[in-house]
């Protein structure tokens, strides 16, 4: 499923950042006016053909919405690294295991995170390597 997400978000955000700019949008699902300034009616067509649906887009949205808090970062960009418990994250980042443990939850709810018992303790691991694999386009892009 995350695979599918970022396969789409970079598409989406080159499209939808052209489509804006040339395009009228109205209220309640209308379509775009043809009043666009370098699209032909074929792009407008390829555009439309690939633009993610309202539900994809959500998912996008909430996605994102997880890589927009810092210390949900800085415990993805561990776990992009080691499998880790959370007295593990706690030491690394020195943040408390309260705050810790609240944000693997927030995490492993969206099905980012995923963890397995060994023992008394509880791993946690990225569950798709796609994140890392943003994480990584996105620091080697700044």
């Amino acid at each position: 499923m995350i695979f599918f997400i970022l396969s789409f978000s970079l598409l989406f955000a080159i499209i939808f950042l052209r489509v804006a700019l040339h395009c009228f949008l109205y209220e309640k699902g209308r379509e775009c006016v043809n009043k666009f300034l370098l699209l032909n009616e074929r792009k407008v067509y390829e555009t439309k053909k690939y633009m993610p649906n309202e539900s994809q887009i959500d998912c996008l949205a909430d996605f994102f919405q997880n890589l927009s808090d810092s210390t949900r970062l800085k415990i993805l960009s561990c776990l992009s690294l080691f499998d880790m418990c959370v007295n593990d994250i706690c030491n690394l980042l020195s943040i408390n295991q309260t705050t810790i443990s609240h944000q693997l939850k927030i995490l492993k709810t969206q099905d980012i995170v995923a963890s397995r018992r060994e023992g008394k303790t509880i791993i946690y691991s990225l569950k798709e390597r796609v994140v890392q694999n943003v994480l990584s386009y996105a620091s080697e892009s700044l």
